[in-house]
């Protein structure tokens, strides 16, 4: 019954990927500001709580030691630096530090389900990533134009996808996500004709909502993931979806208003560039444990690098353009060499398992993510990071 109770509450959970930043409810008590929870917090709750109930074994999970030691030190960061915090401070920041160790918890209880369930669950997977793509694509015809909701933190996008995700860097990386599984699949069945042609057509409108985020990032990724599978799987359908894509980017239509829509455009790079000096100058300042996980937001603020207006509820402040650097700067050199850990050991121990088709999704999907983790923060995007330990829990064998 307990099982029965964790199978549903997973796939409403996957579902619920889809609404992506739609439904937030703000917690605003005793001084906690930036602190929002979605549907997927609280049904991630339940499903954890429903886990640790029923006391499962971690002895044989091949990722415990590397996620526990990274966890760990994560903690150590804000214990070591909880003097310089407020009250409240500290608690939103170790809620950050919660999270993240709530969707590491999807690994544990994802890998203890059947093969069969995982089966399932990857078609629920790619369910979801369709929702969240036509979307995408339904908004950019209807709804183009971010502007009105920059008050409420949002960057100021026009004349691209965005989708639920309200931003076309972290959807774009999710869309490659998604392409590179329906793909993966579509490979492996192409004996069953309908399959085929659904996941194929997937990926074809997949390719185009990535093409409309007009993002550089997951364009980079796209290739990476591509080329990476073309070695792998040694699939010529491979070439031709590159081929389509490099003509779409030819194709996109660039005299739009917004600089967004500009592959030329400098600003953004400029911006990010000066968000990694931030963030290098936080990590030089704080070497060993950094300034605690995730105090980023607070960090910025006594650098003087922030707004005073919009300091507390502008989603860029809580985080750097770079995963890496974001690691460095909140936890020290420890706590980066620790994630590098365990980003090495999820690479490790799938490509021991190479040929199969869910280490293919994994072991391309990571290597695609951290490609892409090196020009947005997306390794700590709530959806993503979800996606991607979901993968690895079906990748393990029970």
């Amino acid at each position: 019954m307990v099982n029965a109770a964790k199978e549903k509450l997973v796939i409403i959970l996957i579902l619920t990927l889809a609404l992506g930043q739609l439904v937030r409810i703000p917690i605003e008590y005793q001084g906690l500001q930036s602190i929002y929870i979605t549907p997927f917090d609280l049904i991630a709750v339940i499903l954890v709580t429903l886990w640790i109930m029923s006391r499962p074994n971690l002895a044989h999970a091949e990722l415990a030691q590397p996620i526990a030691t990274f966890a760990g030190l994560a903690l150590l960061s804000l214990v070591v630096n909880a003097r310089n915090l407020l009250p409240n401070e500290l608690i939103t920041s170790f809620l950050y530090l919660f999270r993240w160790l709530m969707l590491a918890s999807l690994y544990f209880i994802v890998k203890d389900f059947t093969l069969q369930f995982k089966k399932r669950l990857l078609g629920w997977l790619v369910l979801s990533g369709m929702l969240v793509v036509l979307a995408g694509i339904i908004q950019y015809f209807f709804y183009p134009d971010l502007r009105n909701l920059y008050y409420a933190g949002w960057d100021e996008h026009l004349y691209r996808v965005f989708s639920t995700f309200l931003d076309p860097n972290f959807v774009g990386a999710f869309f490659v996500l998604n392409f590179i599984l329906m793909l993966v699949l579509a490979l492996h069945t192409r004996s069953v004709a309908w399959k085929f042609r659904i996941l194929v057509i997937g990926a074809v409108l997949t390719l185009v909502a990535i093409l409309l985020t007009y993002s550089r990032s997951a364009y980079a990724m796209f290739f990476v993931t591509n080329i990476m599978l073309l070695l792998l799987t040694k699939k010529k359908m491979l070439l031709i979806f590159m081929a389509v894509f490099i003509i779409g980017i030819i194709l996109l239509p660039k005299n739009l208003p917004g600089e967004g829509v500009n592959l030329a455009r400098t600003a953004s790079v400029a911006a990010r560039q000066q968000s990694m000096e931030r963030a290098v100058k936080i990590w030089q300042d704080h070497p060993l444990f950094g300034i605690g996980f995730n105090a980023y937001r607070y960090a910025q603020k006594q650098y003087g690098f922030l707004p005073e207006d919009n300091w507390q509820t502008l989603h860029s402040a809580a985080g750097t353009d770079n995963s890496f650097l974001f690691v460095a700067s909140t936890t020290g050199t420890v706590g980066l060499l620790s994630f590098f850990y365990l980003c090495y050991s999820i690479l490790r121990i799938t490509w021991r398992q190479k040929q199969r088709q869910i280490s293919q999704v994994v072991l391309v999907s990571v290597v695609g993510i951290l490609v892409n983790s090196l020009f947005i923060n997306s390794l700590f995007f709530e959806s993503i990071l979800a996606w991607i330990w979901i993968l690895v829990g079906i990748r393990e064998k029970n």
